[in-house]
């Protein structure tokens, strides 16, 4: 005997971070049109409502509804450029540490591993990761262009990578 059942519908949305880039691109672009779109809605209805003479309605529901969910647009284009930017920033890190650890290595000539570690691992920890996520938040609400800032943390780590590099090359 067979018997259908019905599957529990999704009703919370995909993640951002669970999406591919590609798919990510689309959805920023998509954010940006439909925020575009809003803004022409609100504008033409305020002017359809200021040319047939309706000023009372210019404080209507309808208008302030159109705000919020351009609001809401621009949020989620926010959030899908910085995911974007990040993805590639995050993964180029690892070559960061790595010109940063490894001239600091030939530098301390210890044979302990832990030590030279540790040494190479605090600063990645403290100044980093907390750069990194700065950057990540100021792009998601705006304040910075996700294409150039969430590259700051690796650029730190860049100039550190010089100056470890220069004082091996100079021994």
């Amino acid at each position: 005997e067979e018997r259908a059942f019905k599957l529990p519908t999704r009703t919370s949305r995909v993640q951002v971070r669970n999406l591919r880039l590609s798919d990510i691109a689309l959805a920023a672009e998509k954010s940006r049109r439909d925020s575009q779109s809003l803004v022409q809605q609100q504008a033409l209805e305020a002017a359809f409502h200021l040319t047939t003479g309706d000023f009372h309605r210019l404080h209507d529901d309808s208008l302030l509804i159109k705000e919020v969910k351009q609001r809401e647009q621009k949020e989620q284009e926010r959030l899908f450029r910085t995911e974007y930017h990040a993805r590639f920033s995050m993964s180029m890190s690892c070559l960061f540490f790595v010109l940063v650890g490894s001239p600091f290595a030939i530098l301390a000539e210890r044979k302990q591993f832990l030590t030279s570690f540790l040494f190479v691992f605090s600063p990645i920890l403290t100044v980093y990761y907390p750069v990194t996520m700065m950057t990540q938040n100021l792009s998601k609400t705006g304040a910075l262009d996700p294409s150039v800032s969430v590259w700051a943390a690796n650029v730190l780590m860049l100039v550190a990578a010089a100056w470890f590099l220069r004082r091996v090359s100079q021994n």
